[in-house]
């Protein structure tokens, strides 16, 4: 009897969970689209439907569709945002990881998406991007409010860390943005992780979103690294874990912010263009062209000693500067180490900056990692922004008369056959030069 009361027991579980599975609801499904844009392009679309007027419309980085953002997606609908992933990089059949790809990407054909998303029943749209990939989002954006004058449709944008320069920045130069930064006026919510190359210069982005009349919100992250939402889960940090598992709560509350400021229902006013096409960074150590004296320097070692680049006349001079958490900038000090052993005896200085981070943080990466030159902390960026830096690692390398001669955007192999002749030259060169 306990055998057949087994098998009818068995039985009637088998049961209830199918009937228990057949009134749960299932978890909304994605649903694949494909949008038709100029030429005849076919954009892939993710698209996690949800009720009502609201879409997020997430645009790629220039690294692509990453894996996670399903899963953002899916907790976005949960919370009643519908959401589309648009996989540019698949539509138009060019390569992710290279940002001249997003040159690609065209404002008429990102506007279309905006437009099919209108004719779908979404009229409260909000559009989101990371780094550079919101480059082209504002360019679309634009195209779109010029197209679709007296439309209040889109409501504003959410950026991850942006970068938005003309052309990458190079050492000792002011950056230019893009005209069209300047022509924005939808409002603006800025994630910016403090790990980051972007976080040294967000207040300049963020006044140049606002010239033209965008209400810019910024929520800097501590000790999140950037693309923290995108990233493979054991490339993340715990605070990266703790920022993107928030995150869902994080955007409908900022979708929430966004949506209360009235949008404008005209584009704003065209920006001025830039006088002169600014020509990007080259890559590796160049000559430094411009004529202005060298900025001033005067910073605190580990032992709180302070060094004044003036107090190196006499001396070549590397002044590297750099941060913990960037990679290029771990990867280039071993050979750094080595010239520096290589020119030992010589009148030869290697200054290595830390930019905005605190003395514990510098002393605890030095426990790490070799070092064998002078690291001063400049932690409150005065430095980084007097010698107009941009990117970490960029490096300067200055002649015994404190002139800079060449400088990199940018991580330099210090150990190169035509690296050290430049540094050779520079010590060989006589003193009244």
């Amino acid at each position: 009897m306990s055998a057949v009361y087994d098998a009818n027991r068995f039985a009637f579980i088998i049961l209830l969970g199918l009937l228990l599975s057949a009134c749960t609801p299932e978890t909304p499904a994605s649903e694949d689209l494909s949008i038709e844009v100029g030429d005849g392009i076919e954009l892939p679309v993710e698209r996690h439907a949800a009720p009502g007027d609201t879409l997020v419309l997430w645009l790629p980085s220039k690294f692509g569709v990453a894996a996670h953002q399903s899963v953002i997606a899916e907790a976005l609908t949960e919370r009643g945002l519908e959401t589309w992933i648009v996989d540019l990089h698949t539509g138009y059949l060019v390569p992710t990881m290279i940002t001249q790809s997003l040159l690609e990407f065209l404002p008429g054909d990102i506007a279309a998406l905006i437009e099919a998303a209108r004719t779908r029943g979404k009229t409260r749209i909000f559009v989101m991007g990371t780094g550079s990939g919101a480059r082209p989002l504002l360019a679309g954006v634009r195209h779109w409010q010029l197209a679709h004058p007296d439309e209040d449709t889109l409501k504003g944008l959410i950026l991850f860390h942006p970068t938005l320069y003309a052309a990458t920045p190079v050492a000792g130069e002011d950056a230019v943005y893009l005209p069209v930064v300047r022509e924005m006026n939808l409002p603006i919510y800025i994630f910016q992780p403090d790990l980051s190359t972007t976080h040294l210069r967000v207040d300049s982005v963020s006044k140049a979103l606002s010239v033209g009349g965008s209400r810019v919100f910024l929520q800097r992250l501590p000790g999140v690294q950037d693309g923290f939402h995108l990233r493979p889960d054991d490339h993340l940090h715990p605070a990266d874990h703790k920022a993107r598992d928030a995150l869902p709560d994080t955007l409908a509350r900022v979708v929430g912010i966004l949506g209360k400021i009235p949008a404008p229902q005209q584009a704003a006013p065209p920006a001025e263009p830039v006088r002169k096409k600014p020509q990007p960074a080259a890559v590796g150590l160049q000559p430094y062209t411009r004529t202005e004296s060298t900025p001033p320097l005067a910073l605190r070692d580990m032992n709180e000693r302070l060094r004044d680049i003036t107090d190196y006349r006499g001396r070549v001079v590397v002044v590297s500067f750099w941060a913990s958490w960037c990679p290029p900038c771990i990867k280039e000090m071993p050979s750094m180490n080595r010239l520096a052993g290589l020119l030992e005896g010589q009148p030869f200085d290697i200054l290595g900056i830390n930019v905005g981070e605190d003395k514990a943080t510098v002393a605890e990466f030095l426990q790490d990692v070799a070092v064998d030159f002078t690291v001063l902390r400049d932690p409150d960026n005065q430095a980084y922004r007097d010698w107009k830096v941009y990117v970490v690692p960029t490096n300067f390398v200055l002649d015994a008369h404190g002139k800079i001669r060449y400088a990199s955007v940018g991580a330099v192999d210090w150990e190169e056959p035509d690296v050290v002749d430049i540094v050779r030259g520079l010590l060989s060169e006589p003193p009244d030069r």
